[in-house]
């Protein structure tokens, strides 16, 4: 450490004495910033530096359904799929292909009114939910807070033809796979729930898992009594995938599928 004399000057003596003055910590003293030398190189066309606490946030698949705050959201037609910021990976009626990377299956606050900013108690598992004291069925348990299954759905979604994206980075089979996580609940969760559990469990998918599978999914239009309508996913088994390409998936998205749960806020 450097010696400062009372005129403000720096001693500095050989090895045996005073050590070599620290540059850094007279820029303190003098009220200076220090610019630190990276521990690391850079790495030309990469990334690198501490990654350790570095969150990628996926995004979300979602059909657009009535008015949105995002102008991009707004443009589209109602039935369009799309991923992230309004891009487009299918029009109304047309499917998109995706290929599922798991599936969490909880239960939802029911919401008889819609709130936009209303923050929804989740549960686990059905015993949770009588254990909290609520109900799955309100017409059994009239006064309880009713709660609905729900669903948390990781996947690859296929890139449309011609499309120019930063989001579909993962090649497989010759074409570009984007990873997205969607959020499904009532009308949805009764459309595409259902075969998800049926497929692994004792349908086609039972053997090798959702990553074996392609399915076609597009939106469709879902009319009620009362004569309001809505759109749902729909969703259809269309060919399987190679041994080859499951392999590839896990090794690339095994820690995104396995990962604890999101919120379905962006």
């Amino acid at each position: 450490m450097a010696k400062v004399k009372s005129d403000g000057a720096i001693e500095t003596q050989g090895d045996t004495a005073f050590e070599k003055p620290d540059t850094q910590e007279l820029q303190r003293m003098e009220g200076g910033s220090v610019a630190r030398a990276a521990d690391t190189e850079t790495v030309l066309g990469g990334l690198s530096g501490d990654m350790e606490d570095l969150e990628i946030k996926y995004p979300l698949l979602k059909i657009k359904n009535g008015k949105s705050k995002t102008p991009e959201v707004s443009a589209l037609p109602d039935g369009t799929l799309y991923v992230g910021v309004g891009e487009a990976v299918a029009d109304r009626g047309e499917a998109a292909e995706v290929i599922i990377l798991s599936v969490r299956r909880y239960w939802k606050e029911y919401q008889k009114v819609y709130d936009p900013s209303a923050i929804l108690d989740e549960k686990a598992t059905k015993k949770d939910v009588i254990a909290a004291g609520g109900t799955t069925d309100s017409r059994l348990d009239p006064g309880k807070t009713e709660y609905r299954p729900a669903g948390e759905i990781r996947a690859l979604v296929r890139k449309p033809e011609g499309a120019v994206s930063s989001l579909f980075g993962f090649e497989l089979g010759g074409v570009d796979w984007a990873p997205v996580r969607m959020f499904v609940d009532k009308s949805a969760a009764q459309e595409i729930l259902p075969i998800l559990v049926q497929d692994i469990t004792v349908g086609g998918l039972r053997a090798r898992g959702y990553l074996s599978g392609v399915y076609e999914f597009r939106a469709k239009e879902r009319q009620f009594k009362n004569g309001n309508s809505t759109w749902v996913p729909k969703l259809r088994l269309s060919r399987f995938n190679t041994d080859e390409d499951v392999a590839k998936i896990k090794g690339t998205f095994g820690g995104f599928a396995s990962a604890a749960p999101t919120s379905d806020e962006e």
